[in-house]
């Protein structure tokens, strides 16, 4: 009886311990769940990139945890140097050429990181005006003489070489001609009243007269 007695204390004690260790919350001293002591390390993940690489530097990564993957606060880099990143900007040292009637000044683009000119340009600003040239040839030519003005040529700019829009008068203009005798310039672009070389009183009283053979 006594034995007995024994063996069912030993009975209730273990039920009690199982029965105990059944309600536990698996947050209780579970090792998932205990403070982590962490290891930070150089581990390149893209979460933790806190620089992209540049032509100066690798990309920089921040240190983490090799057993929680918590972010540190220490950085380490990782990788190879990006290209150059050229802009536009605007910079005497980047200076090609002053503006001019053709262009406005331009400049060679430079990286934005370390500074470097690159090989290809722009332009900013506004254009220089035309430096006005009377040049008489071929390429300038305008108008042929009549009877009231030279040959006509237009303007050009000495710099570029652009045709402008306004004209001048070159070389001598033509004389007025009256094969039938009228007193009137026979050129049909001309037509106008003329009079002779000895003041013909025929028309002495005619308006926008000419001196015939004169001009």
């Amino acid at each position: 009886m006594r034995n007995f007695a024994l063996l069912l204390l030993v009975l209730l004690l273990s039920l009690a311990v199982l029965v105990s260790c059944g309600d536990k919350s698996p947050s209780e001293d579970t090792p998932d769940d205990k403070e982590c002591v962490h290891e930070y390390a150089d581990q390149p993940i893209e979460a933790m990139i806190k620089d992209t690489a540049t032509c100066l530097s690798p990309a920089v990564y921040y240190k983490s945890c090799k057993l929680c993957g918590a972010k540190g606060t220490e950085t380490f880099t990782y990788g190879e140097h990006s290209d150059h990143l050229y802009v536009d900007k605007v910079d005497v040292d980047y200076l090609v050429s002053y503006a001019t009637c053709a262009a406005p000044d331009t400049f060679y683009k430079s990286c934005a990181f370390c500074g470097i000119a690159g090989e290809e340009t722009f332009t900013d600003g506004e254009t220089r005006e035309h430096t006005k040239a009377a040049v008489a040839n071929a390429e300038t030519f305008a108008e042929y003489k009549n009877c009231d003005h030279g040959h006509l040529y237009y303007f050009s700019c000495s710099k570029c070489g652009a045709l402008l829009e306004s004209t001048f008068e070159s070389g001598n203009r033509r004389s007025h001609e009256d094969d039938n005798g009228d007193y009137m310039c026979d050129y049909e672009d001309c037509g106008k009243p003329m009079k002779n070389d000895w003041d013909d009183p025929s028309v002495e009283n005619m308006t926008d007269k000419h001196e015939f053979g004169k001009n």
